[in-house]
């Protein structure tokens, strides 16, 4: 006997359920109730899935994630504001000096010298590559840390599921379901078993 779980995959939002999928699921046996042929349940999955108690788990783990990856972003944000700022404080220097016709080595602000600032143009030329270089890495760093948060959800919802279908797949064999739809699968008719209750019950462990 087979049990074709028509269920559904991982969303766009954090530990959701979207598109459907199908999923062969092989079971012993015969062929369903005897002389009924295939016996059709269904399973509110988007329900079963939120009240599992690993999916809870996951969640908080995902947003602690989240959080440091956006304290560390946060932090390079910080650094490189602090260079566009010292970019624009030596251009601004060397462009007041350049008007009055004098050069770095002849005079330089109280403000610049307090910073430690040289308002030459080999110094706005290093913090202009210095600026690059950061934005590179904040660029390549938050590109990294939203792979890495939708590679963790992606991980902990297929381990989720696999022990969702396993539940199921005992449950189905003891209702002698054949066949088992998500109910939002269904579009028209009525199966023959709700089987979400029963389900989550089990999953819950009560």
């Amino acid at each position: 006997m087979k049990i074709r779980l028509l269920g559904v995959i991982f969303g766009a939002t954090v530990f959701s359920l979207g598109a459907v999928y199908a999923l062969e699921i092989p079971l012993a046996g015969g062929q369903g109730v005897e002389g009924s042929g295939n016996r059709i349940g269904f399973v509110d999955m988007e329900r079963i899935f939120q009240i599992y108690p690993q999916t809870k788990d996951a969640k908080e783990d995902y947003f602690k994630k989240r959080e440091k990856m956006r304290e560390d972003l946060t932090a390079k944000e910080r650094k490189l504001e602090e260079v566009k700022q010292r970019l624009a404080v030596l251009e601004a220097t060397l462009l007041g000096l350049k008007k009055t016709g004098l050069d770095s080595g002849e005079t330089q602000t109280s403000t610049d010298t307090a910073q430690g600032l040289e308002p030459s143009a080999d110094s706005i030329t290093q913090t202009k590559v210095d600026l690059e270089s950061l934005q590179k890495e904040y660029e390549s760093a938050r590109q990294q840390a939203e792979a890495d948060l939708i590679g963790f959800e992606k991980r902990q919802t297929q381990i989720i599921l696999g022990n969702i279908f396993s539940a199921l797949k005992e449950l189905a064999e003891e209702e002698q379901v054949t066949l088992v739809v998500d109910k939002s699968s269904i579009l028209f008719g009525a199966a023959d078993i709700d089987l979400t209750e029963k389900l989550q019950r089990r999953v819950r462990g009560f």
